[in-house]
C-alpha cells in the first residue's frame, strides 16, 4: 500500500522512512525536526529584521545629532561674526555636549576665541580672569597644531590673555612682551603681535616713538586694520594721561594723533565716534584750547600736516560733532586759523566774522575771535569795547540798540550790576558817568513809553522804563542829588500805568529822598513841608502793601521822620 509524501505529494512505498523524490523524512521525529528547522529559520529571519531595524535607529539618531551639532555651530558662528561672543560661546558649549569630539565645534571655538580676545570687555560680575580661564586652553590647543601666520596670531593672543589677567591681578609671572616677540619671530609683520607690543610700550613704558613704530608695522601687514587703529588710538590716550598738559611729551602725542587721524582720512577708514574721547572731539582738542593761552599749541602741531590736510581733518571733525557742541564752534574757529596760517586771510576773516555774529559775550571763544579780527583788520569788535570800555559801550546801547536786541538786554543787566556795586561802595569813580548814561537812557525810553501806541509790547517797555528809572533813582539818592531824586520818584509813584509793586517802591524811595532833603534844606517851613510829604509817602506805601517793618525802623534815610506822629503810628506794634 502506497502513502503520499507530505512535502512533495508524490506516492512513496509503504514503510519508507525517506521520500525517494524529495528526501524528506517520513517519520514523526523527522517531521518534528523539519518543523523545528522552519521555526529556527523563522526566528533567524525575525532576529535579522530586528537587528537591521535597530541599526537603522542608531544611524538615524547619529545623523540627527550631527545635524543638531552643525546647526548649533552655524548659529554660534553667526553670533561670532555679529560680535556676540558670549552667546556664541554658549552655543558652542551646547554643541560640544552633544558631540564632545566634534571637529566642527573645535574649529569654531578656536575662531571664536581669536575674535573675542582682541575685543574683550567685561560686564556685570564677569572678570578678565574668568574669560581667560576658559579661552586660554582653546588657544593653547590650537597653537600646538598651527603654523606660520596662524601660529603667530595665536601666540600673540596668548600673550594678550596673560596681559588681561595681569591687568586685573596687578602682577604676572609671564613675560608678556616676550610672548609678543616670540610671535614676531614667526611673522615679523603680524598685526596682533605688533599692535599689542606697541600698546604695551605706550601704556606701560611711556615710549611714544617705539610704540608708534610697532603700530606702523602692524598696519603694513594689511590685516585687521580697524583693530590696529582702535588699539593705536587707545594707546595714545593712555600715553597722554601720563603727560602734563602742554609739555613737550604731550605735544608730541598730539602730533601723533593728528598724523594718525589724517592717515585714516586718506585711506577712507572710519573714525571712532562713541564715548567722550571719540576721535572727532579729540581731533579738535589736539590743536589746543584757544580760550586758554597756556594750553594753545596750534603753532607747535602745525608742521606735522599740510594746510590741505589740516583743513580736511578739522572739516571732518566739525561735520561729525553736534552743532550745539562747543567743539563745533572750536572747529570753525580752527578752520579760520588754518586759513590764516596758510595765507588765505580773506577766508580766515570770513570764518571769524561768522563766529563774531553768533558768539555771545560770555562764550569761551569770544576773546580769541575778537583778537583774530583785530589782528587781520585792525578793528575792534563791539565786544572788545564791551570788555575794555563797558560803561561807555552799554550807555550807547541804552541810547541806540533796539529794545528786543541782546545788546540792549546786556546793557540793562550791566547797569543793574553796576548800581549794585556802587551802592556797596565799589566802583565809586563811575558814579557820575553812570548817572549821565542812565539819564540819557531814561530820556529815550520815557519818550517811547509815553507815546507807546506803536510799540508791540507796552508791558515790556513799561518794565524797561521802570528798571532804568529805578537804577537812576538809586544813583541820585546815593549821590544825594535830592532835588532830582524827589522829582523822579514823585513822577514814578503817581504814574498809575505802573504796577502796584513799582509804585510801592517809588513811594518808599520818595519818602527817603524827602526825609534826607528835610534835613539839608534851609528854612523851617521848607523842612516841615518835606517831612509832611515824606510821611504821606510812607502812608501810601503801606496802603499799597508795604510790610517790611524792620527795614522801616533801621533805615537811616528815614531818621528825620522818627518823631513824626504818622511814622510812630505806622511803626508802632509792628
Amino acid at each position: 500500500m502506497e502513502n503520499t509524501c507530505r512535502s512533495c505529494k508524490q506516492p512513496v512505498p509503504e514503510g519508507a522512512k525517506v521520500c525517494p523524490h524529495c528526501g524528506s523524512s517520513l517519520t514523526w521525529a523527522g517531521k518534528l525536526g523539519v518543523v523545528l528547522k522552519w521555526v529556527g529559520g523563522t526566528a533567524t529571519v525575525v532576529s535579522l529584521v530586528l537587528g537591521v531595524h535597530s541599526l537603522v535607529g542608531i544611524y538615524k539618531g547619529q545623523v540627527e545629532k550631527r545635524e543638531a551639532v552643525n546647526e548649533l555651530a552655524a548659529a554660534a558662528d553667526q553670533l561670532r561674526l555679529d560680535g556676540d561672543y558670549r552667546r556664541s560661546w554658549q552655543l558652542y558649549g551646547q554643541a560640544q555636549d552633544l558631540e564632545p569630539g566634534s571637529r566642527v565645534v573645535r574649529r569654531g571655538q578656536e575662531e571664536l576665541v581669536i575674535d573675542w580676545l582682541p575685543n574683550v570687555h567685561i560686564t556685570g560680575e564677569e572678570t578678565f580672569t574668568s574669560i581667560v580661564n576658559k579661552t586660554l586652553p582653546i588657544l593653547m590647543r590650537a597653537l600646538v597644531r598651527s603654523k606660520g601666520e596662524k601660529a603667530a596670531d595665536i601666540q600673540a593672543l596668548v600673550g594678550w590673555a596673560h596681559s588681561l589677567e595681569a591687568r586685573e591681578r596687578g602682577i604676572t609671572d609671564t613675560d608678556v612682551p616676550g610672548l609678543y616677540r616670540r610671535a614676531l619671530e614667526l611673522d615679523p609683520q603680524n598685526p596682533y603681535a605688533n599692535t599689542f607690543l606697541g600698546h604695551w610700550l605706550l601704556t606701560e613704558k611711556g615710549d611714544l616713538a617705539g610704540g608708534m613704530d610697532y603700530f606702523a608695522k602692524a598696519l603694513s601687514s594689511g590685516r585687521h586694520r580697524e583693530f590696529v587703529r582702535s588699539y593705536e588710538w587707545g594707546g595714545l590716550l593712555n600715553y597722554l594721561r601720563t603727560t602734563s598738559t602742554g609739555s613737550p611729551e604731550h605735544i608730541e602725542a598730539r602730533k601723533a594723533q593728528l598724523k594718525m587721524l589724517s592717515s585714516m582720512l586718506e585711506n577712507d577708514e572710519p573714525w571712532l565716534t562713541g564715548g567722550s574721547r571719540a576721535m572727532p572731539w579729540e581731533a579738535i582738542d589736539a590743536y589746543g584750547r584757544p580760550h586758554r593761552p597756556d594750553d594753545d599749541w596750534f603753532e607747535e602741531v602745525w608742521p606735522v600736516l599740510t594746510p590741505e590736510q589740516h583743513l580736511r581733518l578739522v572739516g571732518e571733525a566739525a561735520d561729525q560733532v553736534g552743532e550745539s557742541d562747543f567743539q563745533y564752534l572750536a572747529a570753525r574757529y580752527l578752520l579760520g586759523r588754518i586759513h590764516e596760517k596758510g595765507g588765505q586771510k580773506d577766508l580766515a576773516l570770513a570764518c571769524y566774522r561768522e563766529l563774531d555774529q553768533e558768539l555771545g559775550i560770555n562764550s569761551l571763544l569770544r576773546e580769541p575771535v575778537d583778537q583774530a579780527i583785530l589782528r587781520l583788520t585792525g578793528e575792534a569788535t563791539k565786544f572788545v569795547l564791551m570788555r575794555e570800555q563797558p560803561l561807555q559801550f552799554h550807555g550807547q546801547s541804552l541810547l541806540t540798540a533796539g529794545y528786543d536786541t541782546n545788546d540792549y538786554n546786556l546793557a540793562m543787566d550791566y547797569f543793574s550790576g553796576l548800581v549794585s556795586d556802587i551802592l556797596a561802595r565799589q566802583q565809586l569813580d563811575k558814579v557820575e558817568e553812570a548817572r549821565l548814561a542812565l539819564s540819557q537812557g531814561l530820556g529815550r525810553v520815557a519818550r517811547d513809553f509815553n507815546g507807546n501806541t506803536s510799540v508791540e509790547n507796552p508791558r515790556e517797555l513799561r518794565d524797561r522804563y521802570y528798571t532804568v528809572a529805578s537804577n537812576l533813582g538809586s544813583i541820585l539818592l546815593y549821590s544825594r542829588i535830592l532835588d532830582q531824586s524827589v522829582a523822579l520818584y514823585n513822577s514814578l509813584s503817581g504814574d498809575e500805568r505802573l504796577a502796584n509793586w513799582m509804585r510801592l517802591d517809588a513811594y518808599y524811595n520818595l519818602a527817603c529822598s524827602l526825609s534826607l532833603r528835610s534835613v539839608s534844606r534851609s528854612g523851617a517851613e521848607a523842612r516841615l513841608a518835606d517831612r509832611e510829604a515824606a510821611a504821606r509817602s510812607l502812608k501810601e506805601c503801606v496802603r499799597l502793601g508795604f510790610d517790611d517793618w524792620d527795614l522801616l525802623k533801621r533805615d537811616p534815610d528815614l531818621e528825620a521822620l522818627h518823631n513824626h506822629p504818622d511814622f510812630i503810628r505806622i511803626a508802632s506794634g509792628r
